[in-house]
């Protein structure tokens, strides 16, 4: 497997960086919720899911845009202490939500963290760096548009031979 490649989204477990680690525990306590939502042993969303998962996305871009724009620190004390992640879902099998939109939302979460919790600004003691920021955004835009260009138009879906689908590791 190369390097860059996901295999443990609960690596690493400590950074520099105490707005990265709000920003990955924000995200992991989101998917930690949606996995545990009654719409993910459910074929469809509920509305009161869907509001959950919009004020989520919301929340997490305000988070890191409110961070981006706040007066940096100097941590010549603390710096480089490591801060520790502390991951709801660890060792989450994701696969076992049987809503697969949710599903789908929850990998995005999750490669939302990954891909912030191993960035260059997680190597600061705070802030964050222009493109780390620009990154972060677009994986929210990614989901705020699959929820609207995709569940929103496609889904609840007539699913009646697969409706008592509990795990998607059941028959494996």
């Amino acid at each position: 497997m190369a390097e860059n490649e996901l295999s443990n989204p609960w690596e690493p477990v400590h950074v520099r960086n105490q707005d990265v680690v709000g920003a990955v525990e924000r995200c992991d306590r989101y998917a930690f919720d949606i996995m545990k939502f009654e719409s993910a042993m459910l074929n469809e969303i509920t509305s009161f899911d869907m509001d959950r998962i919009q004020s989520y996305v919301a929340a997490l871009r305000t988070y890191v845009n409110v961070l981006n724009q706040a007066p940096a620190t100097d941590n010549p004390h603390s710096y480089p202490g490591q801060y520790t992640i502390y991951y709801l879902t660890n060792g989450m099998n994701f696969d076992s939500c049987k809503n697969k939109a949710l599903r789908d939302i929850v990998r995005y979460l999750v490669n939302t963290w990954v891909n912030m919790s191993r960035s260059e600004s997680a190597d600061r003691s705070n802030g964050f760096l222009p493109f780390d920021v620009t990154r972060w955004n677009l994986h929210l835009d990614r989901i705020e548009f699959y929820i609207k260009s995709y569940i929103e138009e496609a889904l609840p879906l007539d699913l009646p031979e697969s409706s008592a689908f509990e795990d998607a590791n059941a028959s494996k």
